[in-house]
């Protein structure tokens, strides 16, 4: 697998936006690995880098679970 943000179009797994990554600029975009299955989800579902622990606590179980819920068979 290749290295994340060096250029690849990232569509995210939540809501199909897509952005190219740029390595020189802070997109905001988290990339998540799951089952060796890797998913971009864009800040829209994130909150800031200076959001409390709580808050991204609440976003990543979210992200997760709404993750695992599109990879179930």
């Amino acid at each position: 697998m290749s290295i994340p943000f060096m250029g690849e179009v990232m569509t995210c797994a939540l809501c199909n936006k897509a952005q190219k990554s740029d390595p020189k600029i802070e997109s905001n975009w988290r990339m998540l690995e799951l089952n060796g299955q890797r998913f971009y989800v864009c800040p829209k579902h994130f909150p800031s880098d200076r959001a409390s622990a709580r808050e991204f606590s609440k976003a990543y179980q979210h992200v997760i679970r709404s993750l695992m819920n599109r990879m179930k068979p």
